[in-house]
C-alpha cells in the first residue's frame, strides 16, 4: 500500500469503520485517474482544505460502486454512507443517503438489494449511527482542518 492508500485507510477509519473494513476499502479501491492525495489537492482550491477529503474519499468510493459483486458494493457503499454521515454530523440523513443510491440509475443498478434485505438494511443504519455520532463530536480544530 502506498502512502496515499495509508492515508484513505487512515481517514476511513477516522469516520468510523473497523481497521479491517477500512483496509479493505483501500485495498478494493481502484484509483482509476486519480489517488487520493491528487483528489484532495485538486479539490483544496476549489473547496478548502475541510471538505476536500471528504469529497476526494467519497469521490473514490461512488466510482468504485459497481460489477465487483455484492460484497464489495455493499462494503462501498457503508464507506460511503460512513463518510458522508461523519463528515455532515448532525446534518446528515440515512434516508438522503440511501435515496442518493436508489435514485440514480447506474447506483440502483448495482446497490438495489439493500431494499430487500432487512440485515442489509439495520448493518448501513447502524454504521450511519456510528459514524454520525462520531461527526457530529468533532472537536473544533477538526471542523476548521478536517
Amino acid at each position: 500500500m502506498d502512502i496515499s492508500q495509508l492515508a484513505y485507510q487512515g481517514y476511513l477509519e477516522k469516520t468510523g469503520l473497523t481497521i479491517p473494513e477500512a483496509e479493505d476499502v483501500a485495498l478494493k479501491t481502484n484509483s482509476f485517474y486519480k489517488s487520493y492525495f491528487e483528489l484532495m489537492a485538486e479539490f483544496k482550491p476549489l473547496i478548502g482544505a475541510k471538505n476536500s477529503k471528504h469529497e476526494a474519499a467519497c469521490s473514490l468510493i461512488l466510482g468504485n460502486i459497481g460489477d465487483q459483486g455484492r460484497e464489495d458494493n455493499l462494503l462501498f457503499m457503508k464507506a460511503a454512507i460512513s463518510v458522508m454521515a461523519y463528515h455532515f454530523g448532525e446534518e446528515s440523513d440515512f434516508d438522503m443517503q440511501l435515496t442518493n443510491f436508489l435514485d440514480d440509475d447506474h447506483m440502483k443498478k448495482h446497490c438495489s438489494f439493500i431494499k430487500q434485505d432487512s440485515k442489509v438494511l439495520e448493518e448501513l443504519k447502524e454504521q450511519f449511527i456510528k459514524s454520525k455520532t462520531l461527526g457530529s463530536r468533532k472537536g473544533v480544530w477538526s471542523k476548521i482542518f478536517g
